[in-house]
């Protein structure tokens, strides 16, 4: 099954010009890559690589298509984007490595897949790209797996301290007196 992309100028059967964009295969090719190529600019945009003057924005509804591309000279609220993944752009953590009483050579990284730093199970407190606090609580390495996470209502730009513990099957997270996640 092939993976579907959001494509620019390509759309066919698209009667709004210049700014059509559908979902269509994605490409190998040349010039379909493209029209299917985007970066996320950090003001919140999505452009295409090869022409970042034009803006992924939500269309407007007497032309009843739900995206097009118009220019992005100043960037309006209907060409930012959220991520939606809740990654961090700026957080501090604590981790907690496992290893096993009865295999005390054991190494917590080969059964978790992690890197050195990121072994376990780790506390994160940070900001987002919107600039909200968020926590998440992660299993493994570098692709972590997300456990839990949630919005930081605690004070930013101030210290906090990180409490991550576990006991057999059971990890408790907390941070700065909130109450405990399981």
């Amino acid at each position: 099954m092939a993976k579907s992309c959001v494509t620019a100028h390509l759309c066919s059967d698209s009667p709004y010009a210049d700014r059509r964009v559908c979902v269509r295969p994605c490409s190998n090719g040349n010039v379909e890559l493209s029209n299917q190529t985007w970066v996320w600019y950090g003001d919140g945009s999505l452009r295409l690589r090869e022409l970042p003057e034009l803006c992924l924005t939500q269309g407007v509804k007497d032309n009843k298509s739900p995206l097009e591309l118009a220019p992005c000279q100043e960037v309006l609220p209907k060409q930012r984007f959220l991520d939606t993944r809740g990654e961090m752009t700026l957080f501090a953590g604590v981790c907690i490595r496992l290893q096993p009483r009865q295999q005390p050579d054991f190494d917590a990284g080969e059964l978790l897949n992690g890197l050195p730093g990121r072994r376990g199970y780790c506390l994160r407190l940070g900001i987002d790209a919107m600039k909200n606090g968020v926590w998440r609580l992660e299993s493994g390495g570098q692709s972590a797996r997300l456990l839990a996470r949630g919005r930081l209502f605690s004070s930013l730009g101030t210290w906090h301290r990180l409490r991550l513990a576990a006991n057999g099957t059971v990890i408790r997270a907390s941070w700065s007196g909130t109450n405990d996640i399981r």
